[in-house]
């Protein structure tokens, strides 16, 4: 079949292939060139990285700025050269012929670089070292520390403090106490701490002793303790105020084991505690002062009723926390456990007896109510009416939202499968 094209048709598609073929041609030349200038830099960077691995070289900087981001890899000088971007601003490299003669001999010749738009070669491209940014700066060193002077100015300032235990506590005293045997002080200074300790140790104890002292029993117990242990103070003064303690320590006992809250109680046995060194003391005594006799047995009444106190508290809480589930289990087992422990009287289990009988009713009465609800199932095999089938689905219901699968599992499974056979029989019919 002959094909009929009009004359300036032709010509119009002879124009365009010519075209397209120059185009090919230019782009092919271009690339050609581009290739070939990418070898000659990497042949001109392979023989200068192996110059430098080699030799070693020095590394100097020409006399252009210093500060401009420098490429710090082979690629990036690559690519510096392949998109032409400026140089002149980049530190450079000095020849390596001071370093290897032959080695600069051996290189391409000028013509055969890539040159940059700014006239500087490639190669001389460099990454210059600098100091990370993490690494911290070298600090200057200090002076070093005269300890003697400041042991000195740590014993004025302790010597200087105020020591009322009632307000500032026992740091003052610590303080002191850990001067006066520093081994940077001079003998001098140390018996200047040690007697500064003593005379204040035993001047806050007879204050202690004083009618309307604040000092609580805990902190003359600790007092005390320091006058023995660490100080030097007059074991006249040491034997009042231990007797004085005892006294004060047991009368807290007496006192709170006659009230029905336990916070007394508490801060008795805190106190003893606290000062656990001068209570042990007051067991020793405790049969030489006719005041003190039964010392030792308050304390353990005093712990003995904290602990009841501890069991009652748990097994009330333990009980209204029952009280609140939805199950029965744990409610019994609350109230047995709370009688058992014989903690709590009769009074306080009342109310919780009166709401758990409650509750056994219902849940009597409701398996009984699900017990009827089942027989027509259980007991003959006809299909149930429309009301049993309802009973019995809302009864099943009931049973399930009162939790029956946990107080009474066998209850609750023959509910459920006389439901369900009962559904079967209905399906079978129709």
């Amino acid at each position: 079949m002959l094909l009929l094209v009009s004359p300036s048709f032709a010509r119009s598609i002879v124009f365009i292939v010519v075209i397209f073929a120059t185009e090919r041609h230019v782009a092919g030349q271009q690339y050609a060139s581009e290739d070939a200038t990418l070898r000659s830099i990497n042949a001109t960077l392979a023989v200068d990285a192996s110059l430098v691995e080699s030799n070693g070289t020095a590394i100097a900087e020409e006399a252009a700025p210093t500060d401009s981001i420098v490429p710090s890899s082979v690629a990036g000088l690559e690519q510096m050269a392949y998109f032409g971007t400026p140089l002149s601003a980049t530190p450079t490299i000095s020849t390596l012929g001071s370093a290897n003669p032959t080695a600069s001999a051996a290189r391409p010749s000028m013509p055969e670089r890539q040159q940059a738009p700014s006239g500087h070669s490639v190669h001389q491209q460099v990454p210059v070292a600098s100091t990370p940014s993490h690494v911290p700066k070298r600090r200057k060193s200090k002076d070093p520390v005269d300890h003697g002077q400041a042991a000195k100015a740590t014993l004025t300032k302790a010597l200087a403090a105020e020591t009322g235990v009632h307000k500032h506590g026992m740091k003052a005293f610590a303080e002191l106490a850990e001067i006066s045997h520093s081994d940077h002080l001079s003998a001098n200074d140390r018996a200047i701490a040690k007697e500064a300790l003593n005379s204040k140790v035993a001047a806050e104890i007879q204050s202690a002793l004083r009618a309307g002292s604040k000092v609580s029993v805990a902190q003359l117990g600790k007092l005390l303790h320091l006058a023995e242990e660490r100080a030097q103070v007059n074991e006249d003064i040491i034997r009042v105020g231990l007797e004085s303690f005892c006294r004060r320590l047991l009368l807290e006992f007496q006192v709170a084991l006659q009230q029905s809250d336990t916070h007394p109680l508490m801060a008795a046995i805190e106190s003893a505690e606290q000062a656990s060194q001068s209570t042990s003391h007051c067991r020793g005594i405790e049969h030489q002062m006719q005041e003190l006799s039964g010392f030792s047995q308050a304390i353990q009444d005093a712990h003995e009723v904290l602990e009841w106190a501890h069991a009652k508290q748990n097994a009330l809480s333990a009980l209204t926390s029952a009280m609140k589930s939805r199950g029965i289990d744990k409610y019994r087992a609350a109230m047995v456990q709370a009688k058992e422990a014989e903690c709590c009287s009769a009074d306080e289990l009342r109310p919780f007896e009166h709401d758990l009988y409650e509750r056994e009713s219902k849940l009597a009465d409701l398996k009984a109510r699900l017990a009827d609800a089942a027989r027509p199932v259980l007991e003959s095999q006809r299909v149930l009416t429309e009301g049993e089938l309802e009973t019995l689905r809302i009864t099943l219901v009931e049973a399930e939202k009162t939790w029956l699968i946990h107080d009474d599992s066998d209850a609750w499974d023959q509910g459920r499968l006389a439901l369900r056979e009962a559904h079967r029989r209905l399906h079978e019919e129709f």
